[in-house]
């Protein structure tokens, strides 16, 4: 590595830019880099915050795992640069990718509350007063997420409500068909078989529902003959 802070940058934001996967060994040899350059933990910290900025959502994570690898292995100076800018690196960072990423990120988020494994230190990785403003946010959002599906979800279901009623009132037919369908029943049905009334009846109102162009409000056709209607004539 170069001797000078923007030398030190430059070469470390090159390392970043071939971290792709996320690879254990790129990882690890990131963390000995900054390491070894700890008293140019400033430049370093910048440029792995402006990269994981910048990366795309698919390098994101990646990068995140840099951050998280370096300040529980070198909390000195790096936890002390990167706590100031934690809550804008990690929500512009969760704001980009996707939902398995973030289920991901909220695991990393829940080690910095915790002391780095094995180390003798008692303390978090970052400080609580740090941590919890990113907590209140995500929690804040997946509320306001919740509340706007449960809200779009009434909204649906009320439309279907008034849908439904608008299509029933559509099955039943208005006034003036009512005197159209009476006029023909009297033009056609000169005597109606005592034994059969409700069987002729039910054929006769199917189709004449069927010739003014409504659904018929009967579930099934009449059991029995078809009946076929002509016109008088």
């Amino acid at each position: 590595m170069a001797d000078n802070a923007a030398d030190v940058a430059e070469d470390y934001r090159q390392a970043l830019e071939d971290l792709t996967v996320n690879s254990r060994i790129e990882i690890a040899t990131l963390t000995n880099i900054a390491r070894e350059n700890a008293n140019h933990g400033f430049a370093i910290a910048e440029a792995l915050a402006n990269h994981i900025k910048k990366a795309p959502p698919s390098r994101t994570l990646p990068a995140l795992y840099v951050l998280d690898s370096v300040v529980k292995n070198v909390p000195t100076p790096y936890a002390l640069y990167f706590g100031p800018k934690l809550y804008s690196i990690f929500m512009g960072a969760y704001t980009k990718v996707d939902n398995g990423t973030r289920r991901k990120m909220d695991e990393m988020l829940k080690t910095w509350k915790e002391p780095v494994p094995g180390s003798i230190s008692t303390k978090p990785v970052f400080p609580l007063e740090q941590v919890r403003p990113i907590e209140n946010a995500l929690m804040g959002a997946r509320n306001a997420a919740f509340a706007a599906h449960q809200s779009s979800y009434q909204g649906q279901q009320q439309l279907m409500h008034h849908t439904n009623l608008r299509l029933s009132s559509l099955l039943i037919p208005d006034p003036m068909d009512i005197g159209r369908m009476r006029r023909r029943l009297s033009s056609r049905i000169r005597c109606i078989p005592p034994t059969a009334n409700m069987q002729f009846l039910t054929a006769v109102l199917h189709n004449l529902l069927l010739q003014l162009g409504h659904t018929p409000l009967i579930n099934s056709r009449p059991q029995g003959p078809s009946m076929v209607l002509h016109n008088p004539g």
